[in-house]
């Protein structure tokens, strides 16, 4: 009755719930890494962390539509575009894939100006950021695989062999 959020608050209240931080966090120990304070302080790999999370609830949100729809979920990026932009749900979603884009777009920049802060660092640092840059791309494309496979999000996803694109039919 009172309609829902702007997509501004949703994203600031979805970005300290989607769970990528502690993702990131285990980069350090997973891979060995030993770069200090001020590179996971640095306010391009913060941008890193930040678009990694964009990118993943985005992601979410997309394909967990159908599933979301079916359980009378609001809480998603699509229904807050829809409701607040007065466009239709496929509308919503190229938004969505468009912001992805973006993201990605502003991840491989952060990377870009980590790289350039970097570049006068010891040889273990620079191969270490590059390892930590390479895992947090990884976290996003595989958690899209991930999401891909498991049926809570896919059930009704056709897949074309000719284009490897999918559609979901709401």
């Amino acid at each position: 009755m009172r309609g829902i959020s702007t997509l501004e608050d949703y994203t600031a209240r979805r970005l300290r719930t989607v769970g990528t931080n502690p993702c990131v966090a285990v980069l350090q120990w997973a891979y060995g890494l030993t770069l200090p304070q001020s590179i996971w302080d640095h306010e391009a790999f913060v941008a890193i962390t930040r678009e990694v999370a964009i990118s993943a609830s985005l992601w979410n949100d997309i394909v967990s539509l159908r599933k979301e729809i079916d359980d009378g979920d609001i809480d998603s990026a699509i229904p807050v575009i829809v409701w607040n932009d007065g466009c239709s749900a496929q509308i919503a979603v190229d938004r969505c894939v468009k912001m992805m884009e973006q993201s990605w777009l502003r991840l491989l920049n952060a990377e870009h100006r980590l790289v350039r802060a970097c570049a006068g660092e010891e040889e273990q640092i620079r191969r270490d950021i590059g390892t930590l840059v390479g895992a947090c791309k990884d976290i996003v494309v595989g958690h899209m695989v991930y999401s891909l496979k498991i049926p809570r999000n896919m059930t009704a996803a056709k897949m074309s062999e000719k284009d490897r694109s999918f559609r979901v039919l709401l």
